[in-house]
């Protein structure tokens, strides 16, 4: 009877002893997660920072570059407009060939402006 006791007193230290690594190994969790944390709220935080400054500097750039686009385009057509001016008091002959000037003014801003537009409406 006491080799038996014995027999049973090992099994359950043996079976008992994963129960306590378990135990231990979540006390342990829980020490590193309490370290942990304000690392990685930190870093949360400053990666936040960061992508919130990347995103407005990326708004300010696009928007300057969307003004300057406009820009470009009314001095195109203020030119437009005057070239139509001038071109009211042109022979036939020389308002063929402004017309086909203007006609190709004008596809390169048609072409510029299906380049454009894509990025504009990118929200």
């Amino acid at each position: 009877m006491a080799i038996g006791g014995i027999g049973g007193v090992a099994k359950g230290l043996k079976d008992s002893i994963p129960q306590l690594e378990e135990k231990e190994l979540a006390v342990r969790k829980k020490e590193m997660s309490k370290i942990i944390a304000p690392f990685l709220d930190d870093c949360q935080r400053i990666c936040n920072q960061t992508l919130v400054k990347a995103i407005k500097g990326l708004e300010h750039s696009m928007r300057d570059e969307f003004t300057k686009q406009v820009k470009r385009q009314k001095e195109g057509w203020e030119k437009t407009l005057r070239s139509l001016q001038e071109s009211r008091k042109l022979s036939q002959p020389e308002v063929a060939q402004r017309s086909q000037q203007l006609q190709a003014s004008l596809k390169q801003l048609t072409q510029l402006q299906a380049a454009v537009q894509p990025s504009l409406n990118y929200n």
